[in-house]
């Protein structure tokens, strides 16, 4: 195997859990072109999946409709004045599968895997990992200059005002949040990210959030107890969320809707 076997081009290494990943890839492939072709009725799952496959791969009418799309998104975004508005916006951004500061999931509580229990973990950044922010080596300085460029482009498209301006102002709060950021060497320790707590003792950690109110508009208003992955990043949002000015957060929301 060793002797016949490439390592793909578009690939850094090869084995066999990368070719069951790609046979996997091959036949979900199949099923969602056969589920776009097929005349299955309306409403039905086999239909949905078929129309949501081909409206994602309907490249003409995407770049047709340009930001109509995002324009309620980009609205609710700009009426957002004071900081008591923030945790609803989080929530709603985590609702329709954008990527905020926080990263809020429901799943099996690590040590009481018949119940499941809401975890909060630390998010917030736009490059893979805090040291693409933080350390000061040559092969990262590229990314961030490119990813400054990237974020700048995305603004101009999206006919948002200064975009340079924002771009610099939006790099800067991603690497204060990276800054309170846990390395995956820490993040690896199941014990350190096991901190239990009950939603009131979340919101002593960070105070100046809402977490009451989040959780409500994030759908989750029922939880009594959290999984903190990261204490840490929690009480440092809450420095983050209190220090950073409201135009600030209007600008780096739309950022990861539109990386999307």
């Amino acid at each position: 195997w060793l002797e016949h076997t490439k390592i793909p081009a578009d690939a850094s290494g090869w084995g066999a859990f990368n070719e069951l990943h790609e046979t996997s890839r091959t036949a979900l492939h199949g099923i969602l072109e056969s589920a776009t072709s097929s005349n299955a009725a309306p409403g039905t799952d086999r239909r949905k999946v078929g129309d949501l496959y081909a409206s994602f791969m309907d490249s003409a009418r995407v770049e047709s409709l340009g930001l109509t799309p995002l324009k309620s998104e980009l609205a609710y975004i700009a009426r957002i004045q004071t900081p008591k508005q923030l945790p609803a916006a989080f929530a709603h951004a985590a609702r329709i599968g954008v990527q905020d500061p926080l990263a809020v999931t429901v799943g099996p509580d690590q040590k009481q895997s018949t119940v499941n229990i809401v975890a909060v973990s630390q998010s917030g950044l736009g490059m893979p990992h805090l040291d693409y922010y933080l350390v000061p080596h040559a092969p990262l300085l590229a990314p961030r200059t490119a990813y400054s460029t990237y974020v700048t482009r995305l603004l101009t498209l999206a006919n948002q005002p200064d975009p340079v301006g924002s771009a610099s102002r939006i790099i800067a709060l991603e690497t204060e949040i990276a800054q309170k950021h846990w390395d995956r060497a820490h993040n690896r320790d199941r014990n350190a990210t096991y901190n239990k707590m009950s939603v009131a003792q979340l919101a002593a950690l960070s105070p100046s959030f809402d977490w009451k109110g989040y959780l409500s508009d994030a759908g989750l208003g029922k939880a009594t107890d959290v999984i903190v992955r990261q204490q840490d990043y929690a009480q440092g949002f809450n420095s983050i969320v209190a220090n950073t000015p409201v135009s600030t957060w209007r600008e780096y929301l739309p950022s990861p809707m539109m990386k999307k």
